[in-house]
């Protein structure tokens, strides 16, 4: 199936709550003639989706605006009265303001980029490009350089497509721009893998050869351990069909190049085939993924196990998991070691289903214990006998007994 320009235009029309996020962006830049260019994953999974008559659920939308101005077109987005914003961030060192509205869809707009790299795994050096060719020869595949062009002069939508990017993608291809590609950002090997995995597709064939290249060369390790996991959590966040990432990790022996992460990747290489949940999606799948591969690399979560919760902590912090991410993990921490049985997240829930995990709910709170007058050095050891002699029902008198028993115990 062909796919017209004004059929991507009809996906963002359709989905309302898009729409009408992006609704106000797009009229101000038709109003000041702006050319523009909607790019990236999603310009190539509308084109996949409208090919094989699939769904799309658009989270990001990147936009390339050709100007020169960037102070101009940044004082000019800040005066637009958008509604439903969570949050602006502007970052002038690489062009680029985003837009992040309530409904957690993001709007990316940057002026056309130039990249260059002192070193092979050094990070960028952002410059204003000569024109938009130049910005797109930066990107990482030929199918992420496909754009949505606005064309002023036309007043009409056409594709610009310079490296063959829509070839490729009827192809089912992975295709590096240029020979230097893996040398210059070694984190397109895992990308490279990752869209592999995820879109079904193969690397082509000389890519496939420049690639094995990099590798024999260990330009892995030129890259900092931050970044080397940013990507493995990329993985964890946005892979699908594991099975051929897995096969990919090893035919390349990527293990090799994690050190403080290489147990959890270990897992995830054992137990992909559990790490699919194809009937779970978006959050869910990935804080589902999370949980399962740090209980498999730390050990599986009981009552009152504190001591699992520094090393989870740990794992999250290697994994650059953020803060509010991290925190839907230690809710279900909760869960499983205090017996949390009020406001259980539905993603928990699935997961104690689908992974066979008890849910333990306690009779009684440490909290209340505490001010039935159990000392905190007590506290545990009495939740941990009323669980273990499955006592239903507590009051003051039958909590003075335990706590006796207990101290006896020792």
């Amino acid at each position: 199936m062909k796919v017209k320009p004004q059929d991507i235009i009809k996906i963002l029309k359709n989905d309302r709550d898009l729409y009408s996020d992006l609704k106000e962006i797009l009229e101000f830049l038709l109003k000041n003639n702006y050319r523009f260019y909607f790019v990236g994953g999603f310009v190539r999974d509308a084109i996949l989706s409208i090919s094989y008559d699939t769904k799309l659920k658009v989270q990001d939308i990147d936009i390339v605006v050709e100007t020169k101005d960037y102070i101009n077109l940044v004082n000019k987005l800040k005066n637009l009265n958008l509604k439903k914003i969570k949050e602006i961030k502007q970052n002038s060192q690489f062009l680029t303001f985003s837009i992040l509205f309530s409904s957690n869809i993001r709007v990316d707009l940057s002026l056309p980029r130039k990249e260059k790299y002192e070193f092979s795994g050094a990070l960028p050096k952002v410059e204003l490009a000569e024109d938009i060719k130049e910005d797109f020869f930066r990107r990482d595949f030929s199918i992420n350089s496909i754009a949505l062009r606005y064309c002023p002069e036309d007043r009409k939508y056409e594709f610009f497509d310079p490296y063959r990017g829509i070839e490729d993608l009827m192809d089912r291809k992975i295709r590096v721009l240029h020979d230097k590609s893996f040398i210059d950002d070694p984190t397109r090997i895992l990308r490279a893998i990752r869209f592999t995995g995820s879109l079904n597709f193969e690397i082509e064939e000389h890519t496939e050869k420049l690639l094995k290249e990099a590798l024999e060369k260990n330009v892995l390790f030129n890259i900092s351990e931050y970044r080397l996991n940013n990507e493995f959590l990329n993985i964890i966040k946005k892979g699908r069909n594991l099975n051929i990432i897995c096969k990919y990790f090893e035919k390349y022996k990527i293990l090799n190049y994690y050190k403080s992460i290489y147990n959890l990747i270990e897992n995830f290489l054992k137990f992909y085939n559990k790490l699919e949940l194809k009937e779970i999606y978006g959050e869910e799948k990935y804080y589902m993924r999370l949980m399962f591969l740090l209980e498999r690399t730390v050990g599986e979560v009981e009552l009152f196990q504190k001591d699992k919760i520094n090393k989870f902590k740990e794992y999250l912090i290697k994994l650059n998991v953020n803060k509010k991410e991290r925190e839907k993990i230690y809710e279900a921490l909760n869960v499983f070691l205090l017996g949390k049985s009020k406001n259980i997240p539905m993603w928990v829930k699935k997961y104690s289903k689908i992974f066979d995990k008890k849910i333990v709910k306690l009779p009684i709170t440490a909290k209340k214990l505490e001010s039935l007058g159990v000392p905190k050095n007590y506290i545990n050891k009495v939740l941990s006998y009323i669980v273990n002699n499955k006592i239903k029902r507590v009051d003051k008198v039958r909590i003075k007994k335990i706590l006796d028993i207990v101290k006896f115990v020792g």
